[in-house]
């Protein structure tokens, strides 16, 4: 299937099928997507909670979307799928951080000398120092990498077959509070569920709407 094809394929589902759960195997995949999409000067900004057990999407559902509240819509897709996915983004990048960073690229053989380390950590901190000190929108610039990894994330599901719903109608804040995020330097931006469509899905049969080429494209 051609990358457009899937494209075309994929959708947001709304009703997920609480009997039908993922293969292990199918969300190693996923995991391994989230741990190896791009970042900008492969920063990896992000944090992820997995629930997958009744009792952890509970708490999740519970802390994301009460019931009784503006997005109480949201409660029982996150308890139906198989695997609900919070992605969280750092909030600061420090030099301990980046110093980590630095020594597992080391580790994974990415640099072919000292001067190649030296040379990518200058350019690597020279890059976070413009969003931490002349920007000042470090919280920012993260979520953006955080939204790149969801990107792939679904058209990853897709590829295997998984649907997929990525979910901004949450309370982050509850979610940060119920998972203590703060104090861990994160912040919880969406969420993303995984597993099967169910049969009364309404939105599994409605056509896909996009706007036309000529209003999206410039070509010059």
């Amino acid at each position: 299937m051609t990358p457009a094809t899937l494209a075309a394929k994929r959708y947001a589902t709304k009703v997920f099928d609480p009997e039908r759960r993922l293969a292990e195997e199918d969300f190693e995949q996923l995991r391994q997507v989230m741990r190896l999409a791009p970042s900008s000067v492969n920063s990896q900004p992000w944090h992820f909670i997995v629930a997958s057990s009744v009792e952890g999407k509970t708490k999740l559902a519970n802390a994301a979307a009460p019931m009784g509240t503006a997005m109480a819509y949201n409660h029982n897709k996150i308890l139906h799928a198989s695997h609900s996915v919070v992605f969280c983004a750092k909030q600061t990048i420090d030099d301990d951080y980046l110093t980590k960073l630095a020594e597992q690229e080391s580790v994974d053989g990415r640099y072919s000398s000292p001067e190649a380390r030296a040379q990518y950590e200058t350019t690597r901190r020279s890059a976070v120092s413009l969003h931490r000190e002349a920007l000042n929108d470090v919280p920012i610039w993260t979520s953006h990498q955080l939204y790149l990894n969801i990107g792939a994330c679904l058209m990853a599901a897709a590829q295997l077959g998984i649907d997929a719903l990525p979910m901004e109608g949450i309370d982050s804040d509850g979610i940060d509070k119920a998972f203590d995020l703060s104090n861990q330097g994160l912040k919880a931006h969406a969420i993303v569920c995984f597993g099967y469509a169910a049969q009364e899905d309404f939105n599994a049969g409605v056509p896909k709407s996009r706007l036309a080429e000529h209003d999206i494209f410039t070509n010059i």
